[in-house]
């Protein structure tokens, strides 16, 4: 859900609790059955092999990293769906982009401090 507060600033697009609870009541079904599973098994296997042979259990691991790089790709397009944007701006609106970040934060219950530090964070890194 961190990508699509990013993507809606690109669009000039103010996201707040009621979009936020609907992204998330359009996407939970598929990351619960889907994404959340796979990502459990892949890091399952880096703790432990479960008796495999190490170089046989770090390729079905890079498998189901493939496989929950997709599985997140689809989250991205039932976002998209769920919520359709406009078309994107030029550059990133980075005030936008914060205030959609933090109230994405305040959303999940994240104190406003911590939310402010996060998301300056994920900004300092686009």
């Amino acid at each position: 859900m961190m990508l699509f507060p990013i993507r809606s600033a690109r669009c000039a697009t103010a996201l707040g609790p009621k979009e936020f609870e609907h992204l998330d009541a359009a996407v939970a079904p598929w990351r619960v059955g889907v994404v959340e599973p796979i990502r459990s098994l892949r890091r399952r296997l880096k703790a432990d092999p479960l008796g495999a042979a190490p170089e046989l259990a770090e390729a079905c691991r890079q498998a189901l990293l493939k496989a929950e790089l997709d599985a997140e790709r689809a989250a991205q397009e039932l976002l998209a769906r769920a919520l359709p944007l406009p078309a994107a701006a030029q550059a990133l609106d980075r005030e936008q982009a914060r205030l959609n970040l933090e109230a994405c934060f305040a959303w999940r219950g994240i104190d406003s401090a911590t939310a402010r530090q996060l998301a300056a964070t994920i900004l300092a890194a686009l």
